[in-house]
């Protein structure tokens, strides 16, 4: 029983450690629309701010920042 209880703390602190690891800032992938199209663009950062969309300057104007979710373009953290 007590190895038992190990265990699932075991996988509860790994869980706990890699969910820390997968909301740190990091670099992506985005997509601005321009000029009626879609533009892959390189953003070097995450949103800073939770409920905060992205946003990516271009040619002096600032865009939303998408991310391509299946076949819809989605708002990053709307």
């Amino acid at each position: 029983m007590k190895k038992k209880k190990l265990l699932i703390a075991l996988f509860l602190i790994l869980g706990a450690a890699g969910a820390a690891k997968a909301t740190k800032a990091r670099d992506f992938l985005g997509y601005i629309y321009v000029n009626g199209a879609w533009m892959q663009i390189y953003v070097p950062f995450d949103c800073p701010f939770s409920g905060w969309g992205c946003t990516y300057s271009y040619i002096g104007i600032s865009y939303q920042v998408y991310y391509q979710a299946g076949i819809n373009f989605l708002p990053l953290r709307p």
